[in-house]
């Protein structure tokens, strides 16, 4: 994919899964995974858990409960519009 073909809320997929532009800068794009990720939470009493989630609600933003990572112009490259573009492990 180019820069160009990005915009907030494009979603894309790379070799670990599924992506959401989140913001487009001049030469890089910020994006959230969209794919299941690992969740601690705080408890009132202070007690913390930690587990795997989909929850949905992580995705709600900006601001976002997940970190947002940088794709730069030497990123793109690994960066397709579809899961059938993505190349097939050997």
């Amino acid at each position: 994919m180019a820069h160009a073909d990005f915009f907030i809320g494009r979603e894309f997929w790379t070799e670990t899964g599924r992506w959401r532009c989140t913001d487009v800068g001049t030469r890089t794009i910020c994006a959230i995974s969209l794919e299941r990720h690992q969740a601690t939470t705080l408890h009132p009493d202070g007690v913390q858990t930690t587990g795997i989630t989909d929850d949905p609600t992580w995705l709600d933003g900006p601001p976002y409960a997940l970190a947002e990572h940088v794709f730069d112009e030497v990123s793109f490259g690994a960066l397709y519009a579809s899961p059938a573009d993505v190349p097939k492990r050997l």
